[in-house]
C-alpha cells in the first residue's frame, strides 16, 4: 500500500534528466557528512572548553543548542549554495526544491526541522521512501523538496519512473493490411498450355 500524501512530481525540465536518488546513495552521503559534522563539533568543544570555560567540561542546553545550530548552518549553506553537501558531492546527488532550484533559507530551515523530528523515531521518516511511489522521504514530501541523482550510471531503482512505463511514442499496431508489394492471389485460371478437353462425341 503506497502512502497517500500528495506531492508534485519532478519538474518537467529535470524529471527526465535526474532521477530520484536511491536510499543507498543518500545513506552513504549522510555517513560522509557525519564525519565532517563530528569534526566540527570536536573543534567547537575544544575552543569552548579551552578558551571560554577555563578547561572545565562544558554541557547544558545552551551548548547543545549551539551544536545543533552548527549542523543547521552546515546543511543550509551547502543546500543553498550548490544543493550538495560534501558527502552528496561524492555520491553525485543534489537537494533541490520542486522546481529544480537550490533551497533558500526558509526551505532549508523547514527541511532541517522536519528531518530532525522525523528521523528521531528510528529513522522512520527516511524509510518512508521505500514505500513512496515517487521515492521521496516523508520530510521530502512535507517540505516539498527532493534529492536527485546527477550521475550517468543510476541503479535500477534510480531509473526514471517514466522509463518503466510503456512508451507513448509507440502507437498500438494497426490491423495488418495486405502488403502493397504482394497482390492478393487471383483465382486460379486454367493453364493456357492445357486446353479444356472437347466434349466427347458419341
Amino acid at each position: 500500500m503506497e502512502p497517500s500524501l500528495q506531492h508534485p512530481l519532478q519538474h518537467p525540465s529535470t524529471a527526465a534528466e535526474h532521477p530520484m536518488a536511491s536510499a543507498l546513495r543518500r545513506s552513504a552521503a549522510m555517513v560522509y557528512d557525519l564525519f565532517f559534522i563530528v569534526a566540527i563539533w570536536i573543534l567547537t568543544t575544544i575552543v569552548v572548553v579551552s578558551l571560554l570555560n577555563q578547561g572545565e567540561p562544558v554541557n547544558g542546553l545552551p551548548f547543545q543548542a549551539m551544536l545543533i545550530l552548527e549542523v543547521f548552518a552546515f546543511y543550509a549553506y551547502f543546500w543553498g549554495v550548490k544543493g550538495q553537501t560534501l558527502g552528496m558531492q561524492v555520491w553525485k546527488i543534489r537537494t533541490e526544491n520542486e522546481t529544480g532550484d537550490t533551497l533558500n533559507l526558509a526551505q532549508s530551515g523547514l527541511r532541517f526541522l522536519l528531518a530532525t523530528i522525523l528521523l528521531a523515531p528510528a529513522g522512520l521518516g527516511f524509510f518512508w521512501m521505500i514505500f513512496d511511489r515517487d521515492r521521496l522521504t516523508l520530510y521530502d514530501r512535507l517540505s516539498r523538496t527532493r534529492v536527485v541523482y546527477l550521475g550517468s550510471k543510476p541503479f535500477e531503482k534510480e531509473k526514471p519512473l517514466a522509463s518503466k512505463e510503456p512508451s507513448a511514442d509507440k502507437e498500438p499496431s494497426a490491423n495488418k493490411e495486405p502488403s502493397a508489394d504482394k497482390e492478393p492471389s487471383a483465382s486460379k485460371k486454367p493453364s493456357a498450355d492445357k486446353e479444356p478437353s472437347a466434349s466427347k462425341k458419341p
